[in-house]
């Protein structure tokens, strides 16, 4: 049986996720998230464990890394469309800061998350690969591991570790070198 949220929970989540884009994980408390949402902070205790969990929480119920599956007729439009949206996503100063707490600092409830958020992303966007296999565009055996994590690896290394823009003109010529790559035949 799922358990119960608190009745502010929405409010908790909102001043918990507000807290963490504005400080960074290290410097958000949950004695900080008590008094911004107005609750004692023995009812957080009562209802997560601790930071992380009540972290987690929040961020699987946001919808501040929120995604859409384009379906725009062909794969390569679809491509160019998902590309461009996680792009826009990364260079959220907001998005950065949230990614630097999911991926750094050894937080198992945090590492959970982040590989949940993934997972969830890649099955979500499995549907594009799948209607591109039904209109005959790629290869049958192409998986959308081998279609999806070249093309977002290379959007997240331009981005968040080079510090450029994936505009569209590099969107577009990704995509095409990528779909040279998985073109049935």
């Amino acid at each position: 049986m799922k358990r119960q949220r608190p009745r502010r929970a929405d409010e908790i989540f909102d001043v918990a996720v507000r807290l963490l884009v504005e400080r960074g994980y290290d410097a958000v408390t949950v004695e900080d998230i008590a008094r911004d949402a107005g609750v004692d902070k023995t009812t957080l205790y009562r209802w997560w464990s601790g930071k992380d969990e009540l972290l987690s929480d929040a961020l699987r119920r946001g919808d501040l890394l929120a995604l859409t599956v384009p379906d725009t007729g062909t794969l390569r439009s679809d491509l160019v469309a998902m590309l461009g949206q996680i792009a826009t996503l990364l260079e959220s100063p907001a998005t950065r800061t949230l990614l630097a707490s999911l991926i750094g600092g050894g937080r198992p409830a945090l590492a959970v998350l982040a590989n949940e958020f993934v997972d969830d992303r890649l099955g979500a966007h499995t549907e594009i690969l799948t209607r591109a296999v039904d209109r005959g565009e790629v290869d049958s055996g192409t998986t959308a591991e081998e279609l999806f994590h070249p093309l977002i690896g290379a959007v997240w290394i331009r981005v968040l570790l080079r510090g450029r823009s994936a505009d569209e003109d590099f969107v577009s010529d990704l995509v095409d070198r990528a779909l040279r790559g998985v073109a049935p035949g």
